[in-house]
């Protein structure tokens, strides 16, 4: 049975410049992790919330203790723009 989905709540947002949006991903090269953020975009030039990372469990049940400055995103931030694809 697929684990729910869950959500770390955090208290800070992200501002970028107009045009601007940041792309949320899991963490790249950190493998064995008990969790695994959805990837996903923000336009953080127009969002002045609070940004959420949901995720899913990804280690059997049981209690985890995601110690301090673990990541929890990598966040990449680019510009909006159209182009022409041929």
């Amino acid at each position: 049975e697929p684990a729910p989905p869950c959500k770390f709540h955090n208290y800070w947002s992200i501002r970028t410049p107009p045009g601007w949006s940041c792309l949320f991903l899991p963490p790249l090269n950190r493998p064995a992790q008990p969790f695994e953020c959805v990837a996903g975009i923000v336009d953080t030039d127009t969002y002045a919330a609070h940004i959420h990372f949901p995720f899913f469990a990804t280690a059997p049940d049981g209690l985890y203790v995601i110690e301090k400055a673990t990541p929890l995103v990598q966040v990449i931030p680019f510009r909006r723009e159209d182009s022409a694809l041929k």
